[in-house]
């Protein structure tokens, strides 16, 4: 049919602008899923990035300093952000912002008679172990925080990043140890726990006079940091 040829071109060009409203739409609805997060926190924070996508949103049981506490994990392509609910107004409140970055890494953690589901979250912020709700629910997580790594790994220009290797140590938590790591002396009330800021372990005060200055790729302060002898 001598319109075959025309007619083949304004479908191919219908196809194309079809398809240019459908990325659009998706990248309006990603961005309206991000202003939806950001406007449940309370105190208020910024989320909202040009280039800024949820990939994942559940609950973990993170691995605290006295106990294990419940927060609600918010995995994006480039932070992930964990932070407590409030029932009462169904807002968040952040408690931490870690940047996915060539130093953000997971880990699994082996299965034992007490805990199960476990992953090692690590970064130059803070590193910690969460409790996943079920295996699945871990493998889940394990594979989406790896595709985010790996995909942060592309978008990182290597030679801009400072070269700071520093990755914030697990805290041993307090019911872990009730002697200085060092001297071995008992903690009470008056002879105090304290962790090093550079291996995470637990040290009595004569045990951590030393101070560093521990600065990461997001932290610019001079202020030293109790480090064990």
């Amino acid at each position: 049919h001598d319109d075959y040829d025309s007619l083949k071109l304004a479908s191919i060009s219908v196809g194309k602008v079809a398809s240019s409203i459908n990325e659009a739409m998706h990248q309006a609805y990603k961005r309206r899923k991000v202003i939806d997060i950001q406007d449940s926190f309370y105190p208020p924070i910024v989320l909202v990035d040009a280039f800024r996508t949820l990939l994942k949103q559940g609950t973990l049981i993170k691995q605290c300093r006295r106990d294990f506490r419940k927060y609600t994990f918010f995995l994006f392509n480039d932070i992930l952000l964990y932070a407590s609910e409030n029932p009462v107004t169904n807002t968040y409140k952040l408690h931490n912002k870690l940047l996915i970055n060539n130093h953000f890494m997971i880990q699994d953690v082996l299965d034992t008679d007490v805990r199960k589901n476990q992953l090692k979250i690590l970064s130059q912020q803070k590193s910690f172990i969460v409790i996943c709700e079920s295996k699945n629910d871990k493998l889940l997580w394990y594979q989406t925080l790896t595709n985010a790594i790996i995909n942060a790994s592309k978008r990182i220009d290597k030679h801009h990043q400072k070269k700071n290797s520093f990755i914030a140590p697990i805290w041993v938590t307090d019911q872990e140890a009730n002697n200085c790591n060092n001297c071995k002396v008992y903690f009470t009330l008056f002879n105090r726990r304290h962790h090093c800021r550079c291996c995470g372990v637990l040290v009595c005060n004569s045990c951590s006079k030393k101070r560093m200055n521990i600065i990461d790729d997001t932290n610019h302060s001079n202020k030293e940091q109790r480090i064990c002898d």
